[in-house]
């Protein structure tokens, strides 16, 4: 397919058809595995992008599967061909996502950095990546590089129009992952290395995560709250064209122990309502936020609940719809409750 043709195609259908969102989500395998499978083939009547996080980067520019028990390998094994055909059946677009991060670390940002900035390693980078779409029959590949250096924006923006390009001429496309932010350059490492606009001109699809405004070593507090989840599409949408734009939904909540700082622990819309119950605590919901949360004790000490449930959607489809963007991303598959689908196509 040509490449004008496949962009349409994947901007447009079938989410954005008669006024639709598109929905893309992130699809984890090598853990939470089988609640995400369950949530891919759950929300296959609405889905029209899956991102499975499937890949890491390597030092030498190269490209390593995720595996089960945070192992490296050349392939992602049988899940992957699952995957793959299950996509297809439905029309779902696969565009796997490859990480900085690595195993048991978090994300790496100076090896990112040696790799924008050694030509070497730059364009064996793209040719690894390209190579792996075109070789798997990807629809192609989505980028989240994340906490890079504010000194690599100009580096990364640059890696990605050539990528792109590498990409289009092959008639693939290109997804990017990015922080956050209201302005730009941005206040810290992440946001500053990430160019809306520079990388809304190359890429296909922009997903901005807009979640963890509150995370989980942090103070604690709504993860989406609405306000911000609109001052973030705004700007991004001053930046980015709208029908490249779409909007992270989470998913997922936290459990903070303490004077509500500290490591908190994750709690699913799943779990939340009966870990009220067994606490006897009244969950309540937050206006303004847009999200239920809950407080208890345990064991003298005190603990808060936030979480992101299904009844946060038709507030954040409604602004994503208002303004003109493509759609959503969802993190993750695996933790939503069935409800959450259900909302989805009420909204249509």
């Amino acid at each position: 397919m040509r490449r004008t043709a496949l962009v349409i195609a994947f901007l447009l259908a079938p989410g954005a058809f008669a006024g639709r969102l598109a929905v893309a989500a992130w699809l984890p395998t090598n853990w939470d595995a089988e609640n995400a499978l369950a949530s891919l083939h759950a929300g296959a009547g609405v889905l029209t992008s899956v991102s499975p996080v499937w890949y890491w980067v390597r030092a030498d520019g190269g490209v390593d599967a995720r595996l089960p028990g945070g192992k490296r390998g050349e392939s992602v094994g049988p899940v992957e061909t699952e995957v793959r055909e299950f996509c297809r059946s439905k029309g779902i677009t696969l565009i796997p996502l490859i990480s900085n991060s690595s195993p048991g670390k978090s994300f790496d940002p100076e090896m990112i950095s040696r790799i924008l900035n050694t030509t070497v390693l730059r364009e064996a980078h793209i040719r690894a990546l390209v190579t792996l779409v075109t070789a798997m029959g990807y629809d192609g590949i989505e980028i989240d590089y994340e906490l890079l250096k504010g000194s690599d924006r100009d580096a990364f923006s640059a890696f990605m129009r050539d990528l792109g390009a590498a990409l289009h001429a092959r008639g693939r496309l290109l997804a990017a992952a990015l922080h956050p932010k209201l302005a730009e350059p941005g206040d810290d490492w992440g946001p500053m290395a990430h160019d809306y606009a520079a990388l809304g001109a190359v890429v296909d699809s922009v997903r901005v995560m807009t979640y963890d405004h509150h995370w989980e070593t942090g103070p604690a507090g709504p993860l989406a709250p609405l306000p911000w989840f609109k001052d973030v599409l705004r700007f991004a949408a001053s930046q980015v064209p709208p029908g490249k734009l779409s909007m992270g939904i989470p998913t997922y909540g936290y459990d903070w122990t303490g004077s509500r700082t500290g490591k908190a622990r994750d709690v699913t819309p799943r779990e939340a309502p009966a870990l009220a119950r067994q606490k006897k605590a009244t969950v309540e919901w937050d206006d303004v936020a847009n999200e239920p949360h809950f407080t208890y004790l345990e064991n003298t000490a005190s603990h808060i609940v936030w979480y992101e449930d299904a009844e946060c959607l038709p507030a954040k489809l409604k602004a994503v719809r208002d303004a003109g963007l493509a759609g959503i991303a969802i993190w993750r598959l695996g933790t939503e409750e069935p409800a959450f689908w259900e909302k989805i196509k009420a909204d249509r």
